[in-house]
């Protein structure tokens, strides 16, 4: 998992559904997903958190998104 640009979220893969979870931290609460390719593995923020490499286990890719 890795934090928003600005602190206020959490991006959480989740293997088995191929999406990022978007986590309100005041909250504690989903507030959104983002559907990735097949088992996101790993999370790297780039760019301040604006922009996430996203691998994926089972393609074999690294997925570039906007949250």
């Amino acid at each position: 998992m890795v934090p928003s640009a600005d602190g206020t979220r959490l991006f959480v893969n989740n293997f088995q559904s191929s999406r990022l979870a978007v986590v309100d931290i005041a909250r504690e609460l989903v507030v959104d997903s983002l559907v990735v390719e097949n088992g996101p593995s790993a999370i790297l923020p780039m760019d301040g958190g604006r922009t996430l490499l996203v691998s994926c286990f089972y393609t074999h890719r690294v997925l570039v998104v906007d949250p």
